[in-house]
């Protein structure tokens, strides 16, 4: 019976020892808040920027110059024509060439208007053409392709040793003729000099039809 007793008084002695001890608990903190930013949906970061591809360059068309025309000696032909400069002069030794008119320093102009069928209507085969049959040797250069009287031509120049010049040959096929305009200057004459009288003269070439 005694030791029921004692038994019964450890017991709660160590109920109230525990429960003092849980009184003086100090109570636990909560975790800290974590700060680290968390990634954006997907729809809210801006897309990298990839750049447009680029197209290649085109190859731009010869265009045709604003230039003052002529106003010189009307040079006819068929279906086309042409202003000399105001100081060239109708020169009857050259007429059987072609409507050729002569200017200062031995400088002359020429209008070829001729229908005549080919098989091939490329300025390409033009110029070869000319370079192959003409009268000048050795052959006249090709020179970057222009455009006169809104028609593409080609441009030949080089040195005319048979007369001792310099010689700027332009050429077309228009409704099937071969329209040429040989226009000729001194050697000494300085380039810029020779583009200056060209420009007007082919700005002043008129078409028919």
């Amino acid at each position: 019976m005694r030791r029921l007793v004692l038994g019964s008084l450890t017991a709660a002695l160590v109920l109230t020892t525990g429960a003092c001890a849980g009184d003086e608990a100090e109570p636990t903190s909560s975790p800290p808040t974590s700060t680290t930013a968390t990634p954006s949906s997907s729809s809210d970061i801006a897309p990298s920027s990839t750049p447009a591809p680029t197209e290649p360059a085109e190859t731009p068309e010869p265009t045709e110059p604003t230039v003052a025309t002529a106003t010189g000696v009307l040079i006819p032909g068929s279906i086309a024509s042409i202003n000399a400069p105001a100081d060239f002069n109708d020169n009857p030794t050259l007429t059987s060439l072609g409507g050729n008119v002569s200017g200062p320093d031995f400088a002359n102009v020429l209008l070829d208007d001729l229908a005549i069928d080919v098989p091939d209507e490329s300025l390409d085969y033009m110029a070869k053409s000319s370079q192959e049959g003409g009268f000048i040797d050795p052959p006249l250069k090709r020179q970057p392709d222009i455009v006169v009287a809104g028609q593409p031509a080609y441009h030949l120049a080089g040195k005319d040793v048979a007369f001792n010049s310099w010689a700027d040959e332009y050429g077309f096929r228009y409704q099937g003729h071969d329209i040429t305009v040989v226009i000729s200057t001194p050697l000494d004459m300085p380039q810029a000099e020779r583009d200056a009288l060209a420009a007007p003269v082919l700005a002043s070439l008129t078409l028919q039809g």
